[in-house]
């Protein structure tokens, strides 16, 4: 059995479940005593940890049974499909340190052909310059034609090969808009971009996070004590923002 197995959902949900509890009145015991549940599992189903359970069909009925006992109406957590707690599109959301191997053979096939277009573009304008100088001789243009070839000719080709190539250049990335999360406790976050939730994940005691982000977005942070943010080097006040269950939603509208 597994030492954690839990998830921001299942302790999402397991906060429903003690906040109904403490609401009616009743300790872990009296629970245990009135719907025959022992007191272990009522701690697991309202810590979120189902670790302590054998099976998820052992877990789902105790779950269930709780459930009834207390009169609430929330969903059994997918912890058993998705037990490495943490939603995909985290690992898309932080910064790859390591590029794909698509991407360098990309990159190789691209600046290959910059080279080439490097040459291609040299050999046209030298080529284009030795037809003047040419030309310019033959009809008698200028008696004081220098008897060396002056090579500014190529000197002006490279500089328009180069502004060129600045024109093509993809800029670097402009590191702003960075949301950043330092937790001191337990603490499970949901960020929506556009009304889209894009991340859900469980943090422990001293673990970091970010991400870059743009608004229009907003975020969901369960104990908000528990969890210290900015947002482009601007502290983010969750507390005065915290509702009865310790959980606060904080929006970024448009600027």
């Amino acid at each position: 059995m597994k030492e954690l197995l839990k998830s921001a959902n299942s302790a999402k949900i397991g906060k429903v479940f003690e906040t109904a509890r403490i609401e009616n009145g009743l300790t872990k015991n009296e629970v245990s005593d009135k719907a025959f549940i022992n007191v272990k599992y009522i701690s697991a189903i309202e810590s979120g940890n189902y670790a302590i359970f054998p099976n998820e069909a052992f877990a789902k009925a105790y779950f269930l049974k709780y459930k009834k006992f207390l009169s609430i109406d929330c969903d059994f957590p997918r912890i058993y499909e998705d037990e490495i707690n943490q939603n995909p599109i985290i690992q898309q959301s932080l910064p790859s340190k390591k590029l794909p191997s698509m991407n360098i053979f990309t990159i190789v096939v691209v600046f290959a052909l910059t080279l080439i277009t490097i040459f291609t573009i040299k050999n046209v304008s030298n080529q284009e310059a030795k037809n003047n100088i040419f030309f310019a001789d033959s009809k008698n243009i200028s008696s004081d034609l220098p008897n060396k070839f002056d090579d500014s000719l190529f000197k002006k080709s490279e500089m328009q090969v180069t502004n060129d190539l600045n024109i093509q250049k993809i800029p670097k990335t402009n590191i702003s808009n960075m949301l950043i999360f330092n937790f001191v406790d337990e603490c499970w976050i949901e960020i929506y971009s556009y009304e889209q939730l894009i991340i859900n994940r469980l943090f422990k005691y001293e673990e970091t996070f970010e991400i870059e982000i743009e608004r229009p977005f907003k975020i969901v942070v369960g104990n908000a004590t528990a969890v210290e943010a900015s947002y482009n080097g601007i502290n983010i006040d969750f507390i005065d923002n915290a509702n009865r269950l310790n959980v606060s939603t904080i929006l970024f509208n448009e600027e």
